[in-house]
C-alpha cells in the first residue's frame, strides 16, 4: 500500500502542470512575390497563430489567425513552404506567453475599434450617409415597399399576434414612440474632453457614440416599419435549392414549421431586449423566418443570401479557365449538403447553428452551380451565417441638430483624430531594419516580462545577431539545437503526389513550365515568368535567363499596351525582370500562388462528411 501511494505520488510530481512542457512554435514563411516577399515569421500556439504585418498607414500590426486559415493563405494560395522550430517551455510559462500575445492583440483591436467610432462620427455629423460605417445593417434584406397585395404574410401574422400575446395591445406603437423619445434624447457629448492617452499595457475607452446610438435606434426603428407595414423580403436576397435532393417531405415541412416558431418566439424576445444593436440581429431573423416561409409553401428549400456585400467575385472568363476546379469544389459541395440536410431533418429538433451552417454550404453551391451553368461571376468567399444586407443611413432619419454645435463637434473629433494617429505612428510605425515582423515578436516576448530560462535563452540567441531583422536569419538563429520540421507548400505537395503516382521524367518535362503544367494556371498575383526555379536549384541561373527573357519580351507588349491597361502589363513585366534577377544567383524568390483553391476549414469540414 505504502509503494502504491508512492507511485502514485511520483506520477503526479511528473505529470504536474508546473513541470510538463507544451511546444511553442516558431514559423519561418519562405519569400515569395507579393506581400512580405523577403519572407516572413510567426509564433504557434496550438491553434492560433500571432503574427504582425505592415499597414496602410506605415504602421505594423499583430494578427491573430487560426492555424487553418494562416496555413490557407500562405501555404496555399500565396504557396510558400513552412519552416517550424519548435520551443518546449513549461506549461505557466506557456500560458502567460499565450495569454500576453492575446492580450496585445485584443489591445489593438480595441484602438482600432476607436477609430471607426471616430470615423463614424465624423461622417455622420458631415452627413456623407453613403459611405459604409453609417449603414443601416440588415435593412437590406427587405423591399422598400410593402406587399403590392396588401395581405400579411402568416409568418407576420403571427408574430403580430405574439407581440400582443406577451407585451399586450398595441406593443409595436408603444415601442415605436418609445425608441424615437430615446432617440430625441441621446446627448451630443460623448467623446472625452480629456487628452487621449493610448497605451500598449492598457485597454482604451471606446465611447458609445451619438452617431452610433443615432444609427442603431434608427435601425429598430425602421424594423418595426418594415413588421407593422407589410415589407417583404428583396428577392435578389433569397434563392430556391433547385433539384429533387432539396424537395421537402411532409415531415420535414412539419419539423420547419416547429423551427419557424421558436425563432418567431426569440425574435419577440429580441425586440424588447436591452441589446444596442437588435435591429441588425432582428433583421437578420425576420428574414430567415420569412425563408423558411417560402420553402414550408412551395415544399423545395429557399436559403437567404448570405454573402457579405462587396466581396471580390471570380469573372466570368476566369470561371471558364478554372471550370475544372469550380466543378470539383461544387460536387464535394453536394455530397456534403445531401449529408448535412439529411443530419438536420433526423435530429429530434432542428438547431439553428446547424440550419445556419446548411444555408452558408448553400449560398457555396449555388454561387458554383449557378457560375457553371451559366458562364457568370463566382462569389469565392464571404459566406455568413447570418445573412446581413445593408442600406444607406436614410437622410430623413437624420436628427435636427444645431448648426454651430455641428462645427463644433467635428472640430473636437479631427482634432481626436489627429491625436490619434500621431500616438498611433508613435507606438507602431513600421521599419524595415527596427520594427518589422521579426523583431516585433521578440519585442514582445521580451516585454512580457516572464521569468523563464528558455525564452530569456530565445532572446539572448536572437539579440546576439545584428542581422536577426532579417526573416531566415532570424529563423537560423533561433533554430539551433532546436528541432526543426518543413511543411511543404500546395505546389510541393502536388508534386510529390505526381511523382509518387506518375514516371518521373513525364512529371518534370510537363511541370517545370508555366505552360504546360496543369497544377498552376498564371494569374494576376504573379509576375510574368515562364519556369518554376524553386525545386530546379542547379539549373536555376539557367532557367533564370529564360524567365529573364520572358518578362523582358513582354515588356514590348507592355509598352503597346500601355493605352489600353493603364500599365498594368508593363508593370507585370518589370516586376517579372527584378523577380528574375536574384535567380541567376541560385536564390529564388517567386514560386507562383494560386487562387480559388477550397479553404481548408470547408475542405476539411466536406472531406470528413462526404465520405
Amino acid at each position: 500500500m505504502t509503494i502504491l501511494l508512492f507511485l502514485c505520488a511520483v506520477f503526479c510530481f511528473i505529470s504536474s502542470p508546473q513541470l510538463s512542457a507544451k511546444a511553442l512554435e516558431f514559423l519561418y514563411i519562405n519569400a515569395n512575390e507579393g506581400t512580405a516577399s523577403g519572407g516572413h515569421v510567426a509564433l504557434r500556439f496550438e491553434k492560433e497563430t500571432f503574427h504582425f504585418q505592415h499597414y496602410d498607414g506605415g504602421i505594423i500590426r499583430i494578427v491573430r489567425d487560426l492555424n487553418l486559415d494562416f496555413d490557407y493563405q500562405y501555404r496555399y494560395l500565396e504557396n510558400r513552404s513552412f519552416y517550424v522550430a519548435s520551443v518546449d517551455l513549461t506549461s505557466p510559462a506557456f500560458k502567460q506567453l499565450h495569454e500576453y500575445f492575446t492580450k496585445q492583440f485584443f489591445l489593438q483591436k480595441q484602438q482600432d475599434k476607436l477609430l471607426k467610432e471616430l470615423n463614424r462620427s465624423l461622417l455622420f455629423f458631415k452627413q456623407e450617409f453613403d459611405h459604409p460605417l453609417l449603414s443601416l445593417q440588415g435593412a437590406g434584406l427587405f423591399n422598400d415597399q410593402p406587399s403590392r397585395t396588401g395581405n400579411k404574410s402568416s409568418a407576420q401574422s403571427k408574430l403580430l399576434r405574439l407581440f400582443d400575446e406577451l407585451y399586450g395591445d398595441d406593443f409595436l406603437h408603444k415601442k415605436q414612440l418609445e425608441l424615437s423619445k430615446k432617440k430625441s434624447a441621446i446627448p451630443n457629448d460623448l467623446w472625452q474632453k480629456n487628452r487621449l492617452l493610448l497605451s500598449d499595457a492598457l485597454f482604451v475607452n471606446v465611447p458609445y457614440s451619438f452617431a452610433s446610438q443615432t444609427i442603431d435606434i434608427s435601425n429598430q426603428l425602421l424594423f418595426l416599419d418594415v413588421i407593422s407595414q407589410g415589407f417583404g423580403l428583396n428577392e435578389k436576397n433569397y434563392f430556391t435549392a433547385e433539384g429533387a435532393d432539396f424537395k421537402l417531405s411532409k415531415t420535414e415541412i412539419a419539423q420547419l414549421k416547429i423551427f419557424q416558431t421558436d425563432l418567431l418566439k426569440s425574435l419577440t424576445r429580441l425586440v424588447d431586449s436591452n441589446r444596442p444593436d437588435w435591429g441588425k440581429s432582428a433583421f437578420a431573423l425576420y428574414a430567415r423566418i420569412l425563408s423558411l416561409e417560402l420553402s414550408i409553401q412551395s415544399g423545395q428549400l429557399v436559403f437567404l443570401d448570405s454573402f457579405k456585400e462587396g466581396v471580390v467575385a471570380v469573372k466570368a472568363e476566369e470561371v471558364i479557365k478554372y471550370k475544372t476546379l469550380f466543378q470539383a469544389q461544387n460536387d464535394q459541395a453536394l455530397s456534403y449538403l445531401k449529408k448535412k440536410k439529411q443530419q438536420l431533418f433526423t435530429a429530434k429538433k432542428i438547431k439553428e447553428k446547424d440550419y445556419s451552417l446548411l444555408e452558408v454550404v448553400s449560398n457555396y453551391y449555388h454561387e458554383r452551380q449557378r457560375g457553371l451553368n451559366y458562364f457568370q461571376a463566382i462569389r469565392v468567399a464571404g459566406e455568413k451565417r447570418l445573412a446581413v444586407k445593408t442600406i444607406s443611413f436614410p437622410e430623413a432619419m437624420y436628427p435636427e441638430l444645431d448648426k454651430q454645435e455641428v462645427i463644433a463637434a467635428i472640430k473636437h473629433l479631427e482634432d481626436y483624430k489627429q491625436k490619434y494617429k500621431q500616438q498611433i505612428i508613435a507606438m507602431y510605425a513600421y521599419n524595415i531594419f527596427s520594427r518589422n515582423c521579426v523583431t516585433e515578436v521578440f519585442r514582445n516576448i521580451n516585454q512580457s516580462g516572464i521569468d523563464d530560462k528558455t525564452l530569456a535563452k530565445l532572446n539572448s540567441q536572437i539579440t546576439s545577431d545584428f542581422a536577426t531583422f532579417i526573416p531566415f536569419r532570424a529563423f537560423d538563429s533561433l533554430a539551433e539545437n532546436t528541432r526543426v520540421i518543413q511543411k511543404k507548400s500546395f505546389r510541393e505537395q502536388v508534386l510529390e503526389k505526381m511523382y509518387a503516382d506518375e514516371n518521373d521524367v513525364k512529371v518534370f518535362l510537363r511541370e517545370f513550365n508555366t505552360l504546360s503544367a496543369i497544377d498552376y494556371k498564371f494569374n494576376e498575383r504573379d509576375s510574368v515568368f515562364l519556369f518554376f526555379t524553386s525545386e530546379n536549384i542547379w539549373s536555376r541561373p539557367l532557367l533564370g535567363v529564360g524567365n529573364l527573357l520572358t518578362a523582358a519580351g513582354y515588356s514590348i507588349y507592355g509598352g503597346l499596351a500601355l493605352p489600353f491597361d493603364s500599365g498594368k502589363a508593363l508593370r507585370s513585366a518589370g516586376m517579372g525582370v527584378v523577380m528574375s534577377l536574384p535567380e541567376l544567383v541560385f536564390f529564388n524568390i517567386r514560386k507562383g500562388s494560386y487562387q480559388y483553391l477550397l479553404p481548408l476549414t470547408a475542405k476539411n469540414s466536406i472531406n470528413s462528411n462526404a465520405g
